[in-house]
């Protein structure tokens, strides 16, 4: 069985805490048209109006969000070609250590459960709270954990914005999933989305985002590229070829 998963944070706030929302929004349905992933994980596609057009530009998709009311409850949004067998959602609880703007996000996990040829396989598109001092590193790190758990049993797929520098997740991955060390980075100084008045982070040359799989019982190989242009985002994407045998 071969997939391809594309992993994007989108960056779809409202204005003017994101810019030229509708230009990159556009951009993305056009390379979704033309790439035509088997399984795409977007994060921070917050507000629902941007939901909306995304599903009625990519009619061939079938469309699992934790539904809201004007916004996405947790910004995650993925679309599959196969029809999910079962969906769920999973709000990361919030703690006296958050900033204030991780707070106000509601990140966690959506889980989309498929039948395909080699089994039943759970995706899960994630986005893990991004620290900016030392004492909020146990907030992402206890998230993650949550996410290790969840995934002991059973084939998983696993896509996301984890906010953690490679050499962080090996570390705190500890071979819980596979994973192939690359060269590659998703946070990227010559990106012209990043550090800007909107954007003022700084966090360059950084991979991020990730594709990652647990499938135990059967032989996977991942083929993951940086998707460096079109620049949809703040974020380069990553689509990854999945082949499991």
């Amino acid at each position: 069985m071969n997939l391809s998963v594309l992993s994007l944070n989108m960056w779809l706030l409202p204005a003017p805490f994101s810019t030229d929302n509708k230009q990159r929004l556009d951009t993305f349905i056009e390379y979704a048209k033309k790439t035509k992933p088997d399984i795409i994980a977007l994060q921070e596609i917050w507000p629902m109006h941007f939901v909306n057009r995304i599903r009625k530009q990519l009619p061939m998709y079938n469309v699992s969000i934790a539904k809201g009311g004007l916004f996405n409850a947790t910004g995650l949004m993925t679309l599959s070609k196969l029809k999910p067998k079962h969906k769920s959602h999973l709000i990361f609880k919030r703690t006296p250590r958050h900033n204030l703007q991780e707070f106000l996000a509601s990140k966690g996990i959506l889980t989309t459960e498929f039948a395909t040829k080699a089994g039943n396989i759970s995706f899960s598109n994630v986005q893990i709270y991004s620290a900016t001092v030392l004492h909020e590193n146990k907030v992402s790190e206890d998230q993650f954990k949550i996410l290790k758990d969840m995934t002991k049993q059973g084939n998983h797929i696993v896509a996301g914005d984890l906010n953690f520098n490679q050499d962080k997740f090996i570390r705190l991955n500890a071979g819980h999933f596979y994973h192939k060390k690359t060269n590659g980075i998703t946070i990227c100084g010559k990106n012209k989305y990043q550090n800007t008045k909107a954007n003022m982070i700084y966090r360059n040359n950084k991979l991020l985002d990730y594709v990652l799989t647990r499938i135990p019982d059967k032989k996977v190989s991942v083929k993951c590229t940086i998707v460096k242009k079109p620049i949809m985002s703040d974020h380069y994407g990553v689509l990854a070829n999945i082949r499991v045998q």
